[in-house]
């Protein structure tokens, strides 16, 4: 499969604008992949084990998601150990093979110099999520969900689609592997897998109408879904053969549905969470700027018309092998200072965490302005392809289809996020690069705009590498200390954080004998791995939008009747319980309250004694709680 063209000086602009890419991004990674390790890190780990011990999710243990996930954990694993430090390593490749595909999508659209830029933008962005780890199951769902649409973007730049002729197989080969890839995705994640894979097909279905006609477009059509079936139909058969396909129903579907407050919420009540009075004050200020640029920079009108033309897309805007060499060295130098300026300085770290305006672009503009854009893109390439049937404005179409998907997809979680926005912002800042202006002005403007954007969103990263509902990691160029318990070597964290790893899995290990049952709640898991103790329940993590209120009353009463010799308690502050039951139980109380009522009376019997806590901040408390012998 050729990825670049057969000219010589493109093919040697877009292996040096991907080199570029690669590098920043790996060097980004090298930097703060290993130096922070919150509690609620392992869930995964934690399934894969229990499946690398023969136990069937869904049979003999809750789980919230299809099967695919925990899978390849486990296949993980049992190559390379249950070593955290190796999961990272693992989390970096699929971070630069996301930097590759989108690179190559990216490519379709934009010259190789845009293409770079806005590629380090986007990933960068992507893993400015506060709760970004890299081999997370989100990480692998969007690089399935990426390589399928650029697939399918290979099979249109094939004019023969018969099955008669070699070019035409070749052609559905990509097509059916995109399926297939899709079809991975939804087996990864059922709701934001569902999305990007019901969006493609759209895509597909409507690009095969547009430029094959309704009766060859069918052939195209009946390729993509059969491509989809495949690991549909496979995972069909390994839940009949072990007997679950009840209980798969029962939790992934209806459950999962249930723990975030039903199907109506989960599809649509992140849309009045996005549209608040600060972020439409975001969009106001995007409509000013492209009404700005409209008038004053390109008043022969807007560039999408030529957005995706191959002509526009594979030039190179110096004439010279030197020019282009010294444009891929700025931007190369541009970012890697970018990168590493705010990691070697503090005080300058803060200066642009503290931004105001950088604030307002990142959290508003960016995040209004990409999901309004990737729904104009959509309509706009929709029209165009439809009813004008131009086959140049195909990876367009495909592409911001696919994006708007992957958007609404990630939305059902808890809003719209970064992540979700991984193909969008790249999208934005594209158009807005390739906008034709007196001198380039707006596009050093937008290329300054992008170096601050990069300083500010590595500077969170490096001042807060994780936060999830309080509970956060602190600062890793202030963490010194080396961890030492099984399966954290290589890790690089605050001598906190070590000390509550390392004295909580010596207690567990003293006080209990291998097959002694412990229980942790609701949300770290981590210390069943790190002791090889195991609970009785048959939920495994007990967080809101997990553990359907069912199952947890269960495991309350489990707590009850068979008390755990060693109870790992994290106490979540009220503020956390009430938001979430406002936002998944429509201010219910949660079945989770249970369980703590469970654990408040099992720990007041009598019957356990406090071994120690720790003060966490924002409002959290580890205790521990040691079983008193008879």
């Amino acid at each position: 499969m050729r990825l670049f063209p057969k000219n010589k000086k493109q093919s040697r602009d877009i292996a040096v604008g991907l080199g570029v890419s690669l590098v920043v991004i790996l060097l980004y990674n090298i930097l703060f992949f290993n130096r922070y390790l919150p509690l609620t890190e392992g869930w995964f780990s934690v399934y894969a084990n229990y499946m690398l011990d023969g136990s069937i999710p869904y049979r003999d243990f809750h789980f919230f998601l299809p099967p695919l996930y925990p899978g390849i954990m486990a296949a993980f694993t049992y190559v390379f150990g249950a070593s955290f430090i190796a999961l990272r390593v693992f989390g970096v490749v699929i971070t630069l093979s996301i930097t590759l595909v989108l690179f190559l999508l990216y490519l379709r659209l934009f010259p190789a110099y845009i293409a770079c830029i806005v590629t380090i933008v986007s990933v960068v962005y992507y893993e400015s999520n506060s709760t970004f780890i890299g081999y997370n199951f989100l990480n692998m769902l969007h690089l399935f969900a990426l390589l399928g649409t650029f697939l399918i973007c290979k099979y249109y730049d094939y004019n023969d689609h018969s099955w008669k002729s070699w070019e035409g197989r070749k052609a559905s080969a990509f097509l059916l592997s995109a399926g297939c890839l899709f079809a991975l995705a939804l087996l990864i994640k059922q709701s934001d897998g569902l999305f990007a894979l019901m969006f493609s097909f759209v895509a597909v279905a409507l690009a095969a109408y547009a430029k094959e006609g309704l009766r060859n477009g069918l052939r195209s059509i009946a390729v993509y879904s059969l491509g989809i079936l495949i690991p549909v139909l496979a995972l069909l058969i390994w839940l009949t053969s072990n007997g679950v396909l009840g209980s798969f129903w029962d939790q992934v579907v209806t459950g999962a549905s249930s723990s975030k407050g039903g199907l109506t919420a989960i599809l649509f009540n992140w849309i009045p969470r996005l549209f608040t009075r600060a972020n439409v004050g975001g969009l106001a200020v995007a409509v000013l700027i492209v009404i700005a640029l409209r008038i004053y920079c390109f008043p022969e009108g807007f560039a999408l018309g030529r957005l995706g033309d191959r002509s526009l897309c594979m030039h190179s805007p110096d004439r010279t092998k030197i020019k282009s060499a010294v444009l891929f060295l700025a931007i190369l130098a541009i970012f890697t200072l970018c990168i590493l300026l705010p990691f070697w300085s503090v005080d300058l770290s803060h200066d642009f965490w503290d931004n105001h305006f950088l604030n307002f672009i990142y959290y508003r503009v960016l995040l209004i302005a990409g999901f309004t854009g990737s729904m104009l893109l959509f309509c706009v390439f929709l029209y165009k392809t439809i009813r004008e049937r131009k086959a140049s404005h195909l990876d367009a179409f495909l592409i911001s289809t696919v994006s708007l998907g992957i958007l609404w997809g990630t939305s059902t979680s808890a809003g719209i996020g970064d992540m979700g926005m991984i193909v969008a912002v790249g999208l934005l800042l594209g158009c807005l690069l390739i906008i034709p202006a007196r001198l380039h002005l707006t596009k050093i403007a937008l290329t300054i705009l992008c170096a601050f954007l990069v300083l500010f969103m590595a500077s969170h990263k490096y001042i807060e590498p994780y936060y999830w509902w309080g509970l956060h990691q602190p600062d890793i160029r202030t963490t010194s200390t080396r961890l030492k318990p099984r399966y954290l070597q290589g890790f690089v964290v605050s001598e906190e954080t070590a000390r509550i790893f390392t004295e909580v899995t010596s207690i567990v290990e003293r006080d209990t004998q291998p097959g002694d049952s412990i229980y942790a709640f609701p949300n770290i898991p981590i210390f069943y791995l790190l002791t090889e103790r195991y609970p009785d329940t048959f939920g495994v993590v007990s967080w809101f939008d997990v553990e359907p209120d069912r199952l947890a009353a269960d495991d309350a009463q489990r707590i009850r009747e068979s008390p755990p010799k060693i109870i790992i308690s994290l106490d979540v502050p009220e503020y956390v319980w009430q938001a979430h039951e406002d936002m998944f139980r429509s201010g219910e109380i949660s079945g989770q309250r249970m369980i703590k009522d469970s654990i408040d009376y099992l720990t007041s019997s009598g019957d356990y004694e406090l071994e120690t806590t720790y003060d966490i901040p924002n409002d959290y408390t580890l205790s521990v709680w040691r079983m008193l012998e008879e």
